[in-house]
C-alpha cells in the first residue's frame, strides 16, 4: 500500500508512450488504494493509527495545490474516512490539515469542497477538544457551502459538518 501511495508500485512506472492511459490507470488504482486504507482503518479501528502514520506522509503529497483535484479529493476524502475510525487517534493530523481544509473548502472543484466539508466535521467529531479553538474558523469556512448555488452533495456534507459540531461542541460559537 504505501508503495502505491509513494507512486512507486512497478505497474506505476511504466515506461511506454501510452501517457493519457497511465494516468487513467494510475488514478483508478490510487482511488482503490484510499478505499482499501478506509475500510482498513473501519476494520481496525484505532489499532490502525500506527499503519495510518506512516501512510499520512504520502498522501500529504496528493494535497498540494499543484496536484489534480482528483488526487486532493482522494486525499482528503481518505484522510477524513480514516479519521472517522480512528477518533481521537486522528489528533496529530488535524493541525497540518486545518490549512488544507481552509483552501479546500474554497476550491473551484466541487469534489474538494465536498470533501473538506466532510474532513472538518470528522475532526470536530472525532477531536472535540482539539478542534474547539478553530470551531468558528470553521463554521465561517462551511457557510458559503450552505447557499443555494452550491451543488447539493457538498452542501449535505456541510450540513453534515455543522451538525457534527453541534453534537461534539454543544458550546459552539454562534451557527451561520
Amino acid at each position: 500500500i504505501l508503495l502505491f501511495l509513494a507512486e512507486k508500485a512497478p505497474c506505476q512506472n511504466a515506461d511506454d508512450d501510452e501517457e493519457e492511459d497511465d494516468e487513467d490507470h494510475d488514478h483508478v488504482l490510487i482511488d482503490a488504494v484510499s478505499e482499501l486504507l478506509g475500510v482498513m482503518a473501519k476494520t481496525w479501528g484505532t489499532a490502525f493509527a500506527a499503519s495510518f502514520e506512516r501512510a499520512f506522509p504520502l498522501l500529504q503529497k496528493f494535497l498540494k495545490p499543484s496536484r489534480q483535484p482528483s488526487d486532493r479529493l482522494m486525499a482528503i476524502g481518505c484522510i477524513a474516512e480514516c479519521s472517522s475510525h480512528l477518533r481521537e487517534a486522528s489528533i496529530p493530523y488535524i493541525l497540518p490539515m486545518l490549512p488544507v481544509l481552509a483552501q479546500g473548502l474554497k476550491d473551484e472543484s466541487a469534489g474538494v469542497r465536498r470533501n473538506s466539508a466532510f474532513c472538518c466535521g470528522v475532526f470536530c467529531l472525532a477531536a472535540p477538544t482539539t478542534m474547539q479553538p478553530y470551531i468558528a474558523q470553521v463554521l465561517t469556512g462551511l457557510e458559503p457551502l450552505l447557499g443555494e448555488e452550491e451543488e447539493e452533495e457538498t452542501k449535505d456534507n456541510a450540513v453534515g459538518a455543522v451538525a457534527r459540531i453541534i453534537q461534539s461542541c454543544p458550546t459552539s460559537p454562534q451557527l451561520p
